[in-house]
């Protein structure tokens, strides 16, 4: 990969980054004002809060969010010389525990109404993709194949 190839990467995922943060402080307000009724609600009460259905979506966003930032951390450490071999196995386990998570949160957004059975279906699928090209490139890193 080149330094060109490199930097067009991090454009993309600061980017994606920018995108993710705008749509979680639109929701700034409301998660605040679950977590006020929940700490101010009786104990019988606090779950409905704790556990209001667009926090889901929320949840959601921090962990794309955080997938795109490690992402991210996987394409400096390649663009790096200097890098340890050994970061890729640890950013590639980070990616895979936000994955899983994610994929539990997308069966949430599921069963609470928000999303359509089809539409965690197709999310999967099209992860695994994703996946393909992080593991592809952790995996390089790891070898010293690049730069």
């Amino acid at each position: 990969m080149t330094d060109n190839m490199f930097s067009r990467i991090l454009v993309n995922c600061d980017e994606r980054i920018a995108s993710l943060q705008k749509k979680i402080d639109a929701w700034s307000g409301y998660k605040a004002m679950m977590g006020l009724m929940e700490s101010i609600s009786s104990n019988e009460n606090k779950k409905v809060f704790a556990e209001a259905r667009h926090l889901e979506e929320i949840k959601n966003l921090e962990n794309n969010l955080q997938l795109v930032k490690v992402e991210k951390l996987i394409v400096t450490a390649l663009s790096n010389p200097n890098s340890k071999r050994d970061i890729f196995k640890a950013l590639l386990k980070k990616y895979d525990d936000l994955m899983c998570l994610s994929y539990d949160i997308s069966g949430n957004l599921v069963e609470s109404g928000i999303a359509l059975e089809g539409e965690h279906i197709d999310y999967c699928k099209s992860s695994l993709d994703q996946r393909e090209y992080i593991r592809v490139m952790c995996s390089r890193g790891y070898k010293g194949y690049l730069k």
